[in-house]
């Protein structure tokens, strides 16, 4: 009982956000949905008010922003979710040199990097922690994305993450508190929109143009969708590519919207209960449409559609509002009815030529959403970026970079290759 009564010292917000640290009550990772374990072969230190920048800080910060995000998205699935690994979900806090944070299905890991004097912890961001866990939420409900060969795929998987780490933060009555006196719930850059401020700053360290000039990310923006296709492999923070990361930001700008229209309309004024409120409905919405999702190649305008669809069940208002924000970003259309036949499923096993990617005659088999041009872009998006990890370092037309993270690997069966994921990563990588 005296642990359950003991309080510690956490972020509220990412620690380069400007808000300060506050009392909050000591987190139990073992709860019984959705576990989790921090570096579970060490004793954890014990729960205290400890000084900023001390490990023990880094353990009770992480272990309660993850808790909070957890439980919150432990309210929002089926009673029955469980994470992909079964049990506990373990989290590595400091995993080593990098300048980066990943989640690859047998738990989430962190990382330090020191720069101009001072390190940095992955693991001690809310917004990073709460975005690695929003993988892991989203592999349990819908485990059919992992391995599926699509940029859209990817980048949904992605936005998912920072729309978990937004709505965790809003599930601190300061937080919601600070948005509303610097907003007024309108949709407006803030605390909560801009993500990972700290690691940002790390990035553009290495990369100028590599993150926000304030944040790593932003969910207020002006991006708007076009098909992966139409884009660049790569861009500056300023442009949009169909780099998942980048081209995430369609789709939480677009949720994020919504969300502020949803809490701000016929509100003379935004109460912290009422942002609240409908950031849960907001979150069962998006679980509901995934949920039922058949992952077609355009996962956007059908999570998008099948939220306002659904919408008018929870709130007369709702339909209208989020059809405004998903239409102002080209995510769905003027002429998009709510509610009409859902498509059927593409995911399914696709066999490429190996030609085009220089392994010969051996064929490649990917998990699709899509047709085959859609697979073929993806592989050679990963190639080019040096993300896949081959046998034995057999196939030398599939480069290796020696300071690039592989996301993904082939596997040989049958005389065959199959491509499959690793892991969901940050995407900004300073190893030594």
């Amino acid at each position: 009982m005296k642990h359950a009564l003991a309080e510690v010292l956490a972020w509220q917000d990412d620690p380069g956000s400007g808000l300060k640290p506050v009392e909050r009550p000591a987190p139990n990772l073992a709860s019984t949905m959705l576990p989790l374990t921090i570096d579970r072969r060490r004793q954890p230190p014990p729960p205290a008010e400890y000084r900023v920048a001390t490990g023990a800080f880094r353990y009770w910060t992480a272990a309660e922003a993850l808790r909070r995000a957890a439980d919150f998205w432990a309210g929002i699935v089926p009673s029955t979710t469980e994470w992909w690994i079964g049990g506990a979900l373990p989290v590595a806090l400091d995993d080593g040199v990098d300048l980066n944070a990943n989640y690859d299905r047998f738990g989430l890991h962190f990382y330090h990097q020191r720069l101009a004097g001072a390190t940095v912890y992955t693991g001690e961001s809310p917004d990073v922690l709460c975005h690695e866990l929003g993988h892991a939420v989203l592999d349990a409900v819908k485990p059919q994305l992992f391995h599926t060969a699509s940029m859209e795929t990817a980048a949904f998987h992605e936005a998912f993450g920072d729309i978990s780490a937004i709505l965790s933060a809003l599930q601190l009555e300061p937080v919601r508190r600070a948005l509303i006196a610097a907003t007024g719930g309108r949709y407006q850059s803030s605390q909560v929109s801009r993500l990972a401020e700290q690691v940002g700053a790390a990035v553009r360290r290495l990369r100028p143009d590599a993150a926000d000039p304030d944040c790593l990310r932003n969910a207020v923006n002006s991006f708007s969708y076009r098909t992966p296709a139409q884009l660049p492999p790569w861009a500056p923070a300023s442009q949009l590519s169909c780099e998942p990361h980048s081209f995430s930001r369609v789709f939480s700008a677009g949720f994020f919207e919504a969300l502020c229209l949803m809490a701000s309309d016929g509100q003379e004024r935004l109460t912290e209960d009422r942002l609240r409120e409908v950031a849960l409905d907001a979150a069962g919405l998006l679980v509901d449409a995934i949920r039922s999702s058949p992952v077609p190649s355009r996962l956007f305008a059908d999570v998008a559609a099948r939220m306002v669809a659904a919408a008018g069940a929870v709130d007369r208002r709702y339909p209208r509002l989020l059809h405004s924000a998903f239409l102002r970003r080209g995510i769905l259309s003027a002429a998009a009815e709510a509610g009409g036949d859902a498509p059927k499923s593409n995911v399914g096993l696709l066999t490429l030529s190996g030609r085009p990617f220089g392994l010969g005659e051996t064929a490649l088999i990917v998990q699709a959403a899509g047709g085959a041009d859609e697979s073929h872009a993806f592989v050679r998006w990963l190639i080019e970026r040096g993300r896949i990890e081959t046998p034995a370092g057999r196939f030398s037309a599939i480069p290796s970079h020696p300071h690039t993270v592989r996301s993904h690997r082939l596997v040989e069966l049958d005389d065959q290759l199959v491509l499959e994921r690793i892991l969901f990563d940050c995407g900004f990588h300073a190893r030594s």
